[in-house]
Parts: structure tokens; C-alpha cells; sequence
């Protein structure tokens, strides 16, 4: 028989924890139960998600100091819990080393989920403002900057300049307009930057006046979809013969001053004048292909969330295993069974309280068996 009386170290622990009162579960130990992964999951998905979706919102173009502000305030408060935990553990076994002996094997068991649990929020922070700045810049932003630029509907490109068209964001041009991609322009500048004329008629004629004001500065653009010198336009929807003719601006600016020497480098080829030059992506319905950014972003979007939330399953899931495993090795294993001795916390000026986890409490629970209250003894 073993005597299961007060005396024992589970009962006195366990009772002083009761009539001390502790802190709030910082961190568990060990291995976990199933709920107790999802919750350690659950601090790596919730500010994936929140900062991938505060990356995309639509006030980051309006106000975006602010949603920065707000965004960031927000993973603060998150990051604190799973930082005083470390600080306090870390503490503990510094206090423990000083006053005893510390394994190497009680420090893993203790630091363990407490460093892994902090390390999962920073890296889902890092890849969520990643992943949030490609969709943004790649979709959304570009979204709402042709949303507030003009759109523009059977343009005669004979009558219609750059300079009348810079403030546009989408164009269609009438069925009169082509693209003349065999006599197209191009530079190379690391990337081959590929321009090509948009032209009443469709052909370009060297050396002949085919607008109305004797420019010619309405061009399709593209990167690395061309041979230098040009042989092959092959950028944007050039493909398509549905015979409409429309692109979408290009609105960034490096590469616009790119596109615009491959412009002045076509204009002494074919001995035309350039005034104010625009340039687009060649997309033949581009309010689809605008409306396109937003639901292609959105998509995408849900889809990392969705691997957001079970990757941060899936990694508590490997890193619980891994605890088991070096559980049976005795890799990780508790000293004597003896928590960190982590300092009292004064509360108040009489008040005093011994941190006493209830992780430990859990643990000890998975390791005994539970009985009655007024039993004394069990045979072994």
C-alpha cells in the first residue's frame, strides 16, 4: 500500500496553490490534451489572420498611418502574455540555478512551450505582414487606385492624345484602334521592358502622321513578354481575337520611366513624335480585369487565412509530439517533480502569493490517478 495522506507533495502542493491563489496560466507543460493544442494554435492563427486582413483593408490606402497604428497596438497586446511568460520562466530557472541545481532536461520541459509559443506568434506576424503587402500592393492598392482614376469608352486613338488621357485608369478603344505589335520598342535594363504603338488602323506607317495632333504617345506595355529587338509583342491579352483593344495605366512609377525610353528608342526607329506618353497593360475588358484585382485578392486572401489557421494546428500537433518523444527519453522531464521557483508576487502591502502554475497542477493531475476525497489508501 502507499499512503496518499496529506503529506504527500502532490496534496501540499495542490493545497497551497488553493489557499494561496496564483496567477492566471501563463504557459502549459508537458504533454497536452487536444484542447489545450488548439488553444497554443490559437495564439499563432489569431494574429496571422489579423494582420494579414489589417494589410488589406481598404483604409490602408485612405489612413495609413493609422491602420498601422491600430494593427500594430493590437499585436502588442498580443505579444505580452507569450513575453512575461518567457521573462517569468526564464526568471524562475535563473533563480533555480542560483539557490540549487537546474538539469538541463527540467529546463527544456519548463521553457519549452512557453519559447516555442512566443516564437510562433513573431513568425506568423512576420508572414502575415508578408503575405497582407504582396496582396496589397499586387491587388488591392492597385484596385483602389483605379477606382479613383477615370475610366474611358470607345476611344478613337486618331483624336485622342496622351495628354487628354492622363488621368485616366481604364480605357476601351474603338473598333478602328489597334495594336501594332510587329513594329513595337523595347530596352533591357535587367528586365526587357517592351512597348508597343496603339494605333488608328493598327499599323504603324514610319515616318507618316496617324493621330490628329502629329504625336504618338498611347502605347501598350509589358515586362520580359518580347525579344530585343522586337520580334514578338507578346504581352498582356495580344492573343485575344475578340478585336477589342483596352488596357489598364501602368501606374508604377520606375517602370514607367523605363517604358518611356523604350517609347523615345521606338519613336527615332519609326521617326515619330512622343508628347505625353501613356502607357497600359493590354487588357481587353479591363473594368473585368479591374474588378478582377479585388476578387482574385479577396481569394487569395481566405486561402491564406485558411492555411494561416490549420498550419498553426499542424505546427502545435509536431511540436506536442516532439514533446512526448523527448518525454520517453527523459529529454524534457520536470526536476523531482519541483516547478521553477519563481519569486512571490506582493499584492498589496501584506498580501503575498507564491506563483505556483496551474500548468503544474495539470501535470500532476495526467500523472495520478483521481480518487474520492475521503480516501486514504489504494493498493498497489
Amino acid at each position: 500500500m502507499q499512503n496518499l495522506n496529506s503529506s504527500s507533495e502532490t496534496a501540499r502542493l495542490v493545497r497551497r496553490q488553493k489557499a494561496g491563489g496564483s496567477l492566471p496560466i501563463l504557459a502549459p507543460a508537458g504533454t497536452l490534451r487536444l484542447s489545450e493544442v488548439i488553444g497554443q494554435a490559437c495564439w499563432a492563427a489569431f494574429p496571422f489572420v489579423w494582420v494579414l486582413l489589417m494589410k488589406i483593408q481598404g483604409g490602408r490606402f485612405s489612413y495609413p498611418f493609422l491602420s498601422a497604428t491600430i494593427m500594430w497596438i493590437v499585436v502588442g497586446i498580443i505579444l505580452v502574455s507569450p513575453i512575461i511568460s518567457v521573462i517569468l520562466y526564464v526568471g524562475g530557472i535563473w533563480k533555480t540555478i542560483k539557490t540549487s541545481v537546474a538539469r538541463f532536461s527540467a529546463v527544456v520541459f519548463w521553457l519549452y512551450w512557453p519559447m516555442w509559443r512566443l516564437v510562433a506568434v513573431i513568425v506568423a506576424i512576420s508572414i502575415a505582414s508578408n503575405l497582407g503587402d504582396q496582396l496589397w500592393y499586387n491587388h488591392f492598392q492597385l484596385y483602389e487606385e483605379y477606382y479613383r482614376l477615370q475610366a474611358y469608352d470607345n476611344v478613337d486613338a486618331y483624336k485622342v492624345s496622351g495628354t487628354r488621357l492622363q488621368d485616366a485608369g481604364l480605357v476601351q478603344f474603338n473598333t478602328s484602334t489597334g495594336v501594332d505589335r510587329s513594329k513595337a520598342g523595347c530596352i533591357i535594363n535587367g528586365h526587357t521592358y517592351c512597348v508597343a504603338p496603339i494605333v488608328s488602323g493598327g499599323a504603324v506607317k514610319p515616318g507618316v502622321t496617324q493621330t490628329s495632333t502629329g504625336v504618338q504617345d498611347l502605347f501598350m506595355a509589358g515586362i520580359d513578354c518580347c525579344n530585343c529587338p522586337v520580334t514578338d509583342f507578346h504581352c498582356g491579352d495580344w492573343h485575344d481575337a475578340s478585336g477589342k483593344v483596352g488596357g489598364m495605366r501602368l501606374l508604377n512609377t520606375e517602370n514607367t520611366r523605363m517604358f518611356q525610353l523604350a517609347a523615345e528608342k521606338w519613336m527615332t526607329t519609326y521617326d515619330k513624335a512622343l508628347a505625353h506618353s501613356v502607357f497600359f497593360e493590354w487588357a481587353n475588358e479591363p473594368i473585368l480585369a479591374w474588378k478582377g484585382l479585388c476578387s482574385s485578392g479577396f481569394q487569395l486572401a481566405l486561402l491564406y487565412c485558411t492555411f494561416g489557421v490549420l498550419g498553426s494546428f499542424l505546427v502545435m500537433v509536431i511540436l506536442n509530439a516532439l514533446m512526448r518523444l523527448m518525454r520517453e527519453f527523459q529529454i524534457a522531464a520536470p526536476i523531482d517533480e519541483h516547478p521553477p521557483m519563481l519569486p512571490g508576487l506582493t499584492l498589496g502591502r501584506d498580501l503575498k502569493r507564491d506563483f505556483i502554475p496551474h500548468e503544474y497542477q495539470n501535470y500532476l493531475g495526467q500523472k495520478e490517478p483521481q480518487y474520492e476525497e475521503d480516501a486514504k489508501f489504494v493498493v498497489l
